[in-house]
């Protein structure tokens, strides 16, 4: 259900109008979340971690090890497809599959979950 009203947006003392505040400036501390990739490491958040990720690692990439940006939407998959596919030619077909199964693995969960 949609609201009729939203809640207005917090004020912060010497924010100029449409400036982004930082999180501290709303006295919100920084997250604590963490990036756990697939082989254990520990990712740094972020698009730019992500793309920098992405280009170290395009020609042999797979879409799970791109799962945490992915997820917390960091990295976009069209932008990931094309970079793979200038990367790998011929093999990004195989990435290509593996996120159009992990779209319809999300999509299903989504029909079947009881939340």
């Amino acid at each position: 259900r949609t609201p009729a009203k939203l809640r207005p947006f917090p004020q912060v003392s010497g924010m100029r109008r449409g400036t982004v505040p930082t999180l501290r400036e709303l006295g919100i501390s920084k997250p604590k979340q963490k990036l756990n990739l697939p082989d254990g490491r520990v990712a740094k958040g972020g698009e730019e971690a992500a793309l920098s990720y992405l280009r170290r690692h395009a020609a042999t990439v797979l879409p799970d090890q791109l799962a945490p940006w992915f997820s917390l939407g960091c990295l976009s998959l069209r932008e990931s497809y094309w970079r793979v596919k200038k990367a790998m030619h011929k093999q990004a077909a195989t990435f290509y599959d593996e996120l159009l199964w992990r779209d319809f693995y999300r999509y299903s969960v989504s029909l079947n979950s009881s939340q």
